[in-house]
């Protein structure tokens, strides 16, 4: 059944639990800075009155999250 599949790989390969917790802990952490980008990106004020080079440091950060994300999955 699923539970003893369940109950084997978390007494077995603890371990996967692990890499599975530190995934989904950094697919969180990489939604809550894409959101944050987005909101700060989308306030025409910041955009009008922040240095270019700062809205385009936001950019980028923004593409390397969304890119992040892409590659775990999330």
């Amino acid at each position: 059944s699923d539970d003893e599949r369940r109950i084997f790989a978390a007494v077995v390969r603890p371990e996967r639990g692990r890499v599975d917790d530190k995934r989904g802990a950094e697919v969180e952490r990489l939604r809550k800075e894409v959101a944050r980008a987005e909101k700060m990106l989308a306030n025409e004020r910041f955009v009008r009155n922040a240095p270019p080079e700062v809205v385009a440091a936001e950019r980028e950060k923004l593409e390397r999250y969304q890119r992040e994300l892409a590659a775990l999955g999330g």
